[in-house]
């Protein structure tokens, strides 16, 4: 499984408010540890989004942005995170030691390392393949 996959997989505070839609990308793992990407058109069955209960959701980057959207919403928070000012936040974040070494990281991944630290003060620990507080 891939990193960024495996990140998915483990944001747990992600995977449960996923509203399954149209057109939304999940991968599967089999019993053989073989990953397969699917979408909801895959699955598509009268109407009705038919997700397989171990497939993990791989957010689009407007997933992302309205997650951090609505929680400074609902936080009420001075920060209007309109996409542009995301996307400057974005960059910032990309200039930080950790993520700027790395140019091999997938922009999705750095949106998901975003959302976790602004929403659920978590951080990704590769070492130990799981999220963690930020203290």
């Amino acid at each position: 499984m891939n990193e960024y996959i495996r990140m998915c997989s483990q944001a747990n505070e992600i995977q449960d408010i996923w509203q399954p839609q149209r057109l939304d990308k999940y991968y599967l793992e089999d019993n053989n540890g073989d990953i397969y990407n699917k979408s909801i058109e895959d699955t598509l069955k009268n109407e009705d989004y038919m997700i397989e209960e171990n497939g993990v959701w791989i957010p689009r980057q407007e997933d992302y942005q309205k997650i951090i959207s609505n929680y400074q919403r609902v936080e009420k928070k001075i920060e209007d995170w309109t996409p542009w000012v995301l996307i400057q936040r974005l960059y910032m974040y990309m200039d930080e030691p950790q993520i700027k070494w790395n140019s091999n990281i997938d922009l999705n991944q750095i949106y998901l390392e975003l959302t976790m630290e602004t929403v659920y003060n978590k951080k990704w620990d590769s070492k130990k393949g799981t999220w963690i507080f930020i203290e």
